[in-house]
């Protein structure tokens, strides 16, 4: 579940979004009926995968997905949408503040920086 958003509305956004709309996406969800897997594809998603799933299915669904994206690059290293800042070079994503915090405390020690909620997320 992701917090104070739909996973099909942040597809949407994100597709919509030219500079996110080159971002591969694959949902993971448990919502399995075919109404959800259609909406889920027709609101971006390249993929559509229900709970509980093979973990190795997972990452043969993110190499094809990668496989077809290898070739489209994006325009910025990194870019903004929400709260959410997104660098497809290295497919990750963190909060703004989480990026904020991390560039502040740049020169502190682990033991010295302040205990982050946000974490990043490598794809």
């Amino acid at each position: 579940m992701l917090p104070k958003i739909q996973g099909f509305e942040l597809c949407r956004i994100l597709k919509s979004n030219p500079k996110a709309e080159v971002l591969p996406i694959i949902m993971l969800t448990v919502k399995g009926e075919e109404i959800d897997r259609v909406i889920g594809l027709e609101m971006g998603a390249d993929g559509y995968m229900t709970k509980p799933f093979s973990p190795r299915e997972l990452v043969a669904r993110i190499k094809a997905v990668l496989r077809r994206f290898r070739g489209k690059p994006a325009e910025d290293k990194e870019f903004g949408v929400g709260d959410l800042l997104i660098n497809p070079e290295t497919y990750s994503v963190s909060s703004v503040s989480w990026h904020a915090n991390r560039h502040q405390n740049k020169g502190m020690t682990s033991d010295a920086a302040p205990a982050k909620k946000q974490q990043m997320v490598r794809l």
